[in-house]
């Protein structure tokens, strides 16, 4: 229904798509020696200017059925609003056009209503392209030169059916001054033309012209990294830049940047790489093998067909997919495969059908219809549900659907538990053959799971961490103090002090403390003796904590009465 340059106010797109496709076509303009010129347009008053009749008009011309249509005119029809400055308060005033404001829908009904404009660009014209995101909207132009590319822009604004056109028919005048423009040249030894001028009809007859032109800090990052439990600062960059490698690789076919995506993980081009060729030769992401993830799923009204709430067969029902680091949704196959199972063992279900699994996770996510990771699984599961009952009783409504799945305890000693156990060890060390598996289960493996990758790709990288911490060479020291770093212990232990308290313990264990010992060491202190113990012995952490008579006192309230007997060990130790 809406143009597929409008990135705004649908499900599955956002302001990171749309600059990914800008980026990455303009980088493959400049590699095929061509070059472009963008032209980005603000309406005044976007959503109080909107007319209703012309909203209607566009929502059945995108092809919007008649019955939200007029749903639509019901709501904007009608409606009354009052005027309050201070203690005055105006009478009722009728409210003729605009969208309802604060409404939810009035991004969707503004993307119907600048549909036209978004369909500037004749898709048959590869010198055209355009770009909208809700009431802001791209024109880009592609040329040989840029004095061509700017006719192209000209033209897309002043023709016929163009922008300006637009503009009147929808009471939506462009804001000129602050109209942007932007040429993107192949080189520094391209032309650059005269500034761009746009000549507008106003609707009394008279044109406007507009000119637009281009215009402790001592303390070691390594140690603070292990006892924080943050990643370095190059590890944790591909941690980040790995998220979004996954979700352009699970978009749908229907998506703009599903084409760009799968070209630039497939071929890494040798000049002007877009960020989509940075980040899939970065993270090595194939969107082949990941799942994909529709913005939509079924009907708002589906009711599913649960209601949450023989052995040598199953014994042979089995099949090895893929490696578990790339899955983790084994309970929701072993519910389709049952499901197979009661459709291909019994003719007719007489009484209430029950499935039990001990994953709440599974149970919950049946009745999840948004947009998730592992999705199109849950579909696989709700069909083999609807062809249960087809097949068998006959009963394709929920109101009188016998079959439910209920959660059991996956503890030891519960004999059914036990019992499915050993036949699921014993499954697992055979084969089955293609024809007795589901049909989405006998092409080809499972896609991987999207959740799976992430917490591969994040142990790979802790992996790489613990390797590089071990070859630093302040290694040796931490870890004598605490060998189970890096983890969340030390952040546990501080999460009850308030920052003061926090700082000071860290600087003690890092050796990075305001004693002598690190004072002398950095050039801040003349010399590495301890003030209290007439020079006998060096400011140390271990001397100021256990050994340096100044501090008995302290020392007896707050090692001796709360530690006990582990401080007698600590100071006898010394």
């Amino acid at each position: 229904m809406l143009p597929p340059g409008q990135f705004g106010g649908r499900p599955g797109r956002n302001t990171s798509d749309a600059m990914h496709m800008v980026t990455h076509k303009i980088k493959n303009v400049w590699r095929s020696g061509n070059v472009a010129a963008a032209l980005f347009l603000d309406v005044q008053g976007a959503f109080p200017n909107t007319v209703q009749d012309r909203l209607l008009y566009n929502m059945r011309e995108c092809g919007v059925p008649k019955c939200y249509v007029n749903l639509t005119r019901r709501m904007l029809t009608s409606r009354r609003t009052r005027l309050k400055f201070d203690d005055f308060v105006s009478e009722l005033i009728d409210i003729l056009n605009s969208t309802t404001q604060g409404c939810p829908l009035t991004m969707l009904f503004y993307t119907f209503y600048n549909a036209p404009l978004i369909r500037t660009a004749i898709p048959t014209r590869k010198s055209e392209l355009s770009i909208g995101f809700i009431d802001d909207s791209m024109l880009l132009a592609i040329a040989k030169t840029l004095h061509q590319a700017h006719v192209i822009l000209r033209d897309m604004v002043e023709r016929c059916g163009g922008c300006f056109d637009w503009s009147i028919s929808h009471n939506s005048p462009f804001e000129l001054s602050k109209l942007a423009f932007m040429d993107f040249p192949h080189s520094i030894l391209d032309i650059i033309p005269p500034p761009l001028v746009l000549t507008r009809r106003n609707p009394d007859g008279s044109t406007s012209r507009q000119i637009v032109s281009a215009q402790l800090p001592t303390t070691a990052g390594d140690v603070l990294d292990v006892y924080s439990d943050l990643l370095p600062v190059d590890l944790l960059y591909h941690k980040i830049l790995f998220r979004p490698a996954v979700c352009l690789a699970s978009l749908p076919a229907s998506h703009p940047l599903h084409g760009p995506s799968r070209k630039a993980a497939k071929r890494c081009v040798k000049r002007h790489h877009s960020p989509l060729h940075n980040l899939f030769l970065t993270m090595g992401v194939d969107p082949t093998v990941v799942e994909v993830i529709a913005p939509t799923q079924r009907r708002p009204n589906f009711v599913a067909s649960f209601k949450p709430q023989s052995q040598s067969t199953a014994m042979g029902l089995r099949r090895e997919y893929c490696p578990a680091t790339h899955h983790t949704e084994a309970e929701i196959v072993g519910l389709t495969l049952g499901l197979h199972l009661l459709t291909s063992l019994s003719r007719l279900l007489r009484s209430l059908t029950v499935i039990g699994s001990d994953s709440q996770a599974v149970i919950r996510a049946l009745h999840n219809q948004r947009p998730h990771p592992a999705r199109y699984l849950l579909d696989h599961a709700h069909s083999a549900a609807e062809k249960l009952h087809v097949k068998q009783d006959r009963i394709t409504r929920g109101a009188r659907r016998k079959t439910a799945i209920h959660w059991v305890s996956g503890h030891v000693d519960f004999a059914p538990n036990e019992r499915a156990d050993k036949i699921t060890k014993e499954a697992a060390q055979g084969t089955c053959p293609m024809h007795l598996l589901p049909p989405y289960l006998r092409c080809k493996p499972l896609s991987a799971s999207i959740p799976a990758l992430r917490q591969e790709h994040l142990t790979a990288l802790r992996k790489t961490w613990r390797r590089c911490w071990e070859a630093s060479p302040r290694f040796s020291l931490i870890n004598a103090i605490d060998a189970s770093l890096s983890s969340k212990k030390f952040l546990k232990l501080i999460e009850h002090l308030d920052r003061r308290h926090s700082a000071i313990l860290a600087q003690l264990c890092t050796g990075h403390s305001p004693l002598h010992q690190h004072l002398f060491r950095i050039r801040q202190a003349e010399s590495p003796q301890c003030p209290y113990c007439r020079g006998l012995s060096v400011e140390t952490v271990r001397h100021f904590l256990l050994i340096c008579p100044y501090y008995r006192h302290e020392r007896h309230v707050h090692l001796r009465r709360k530690l006990r007997c582990k401080a007698e060990y600590l100071i006898s130790a010394v």
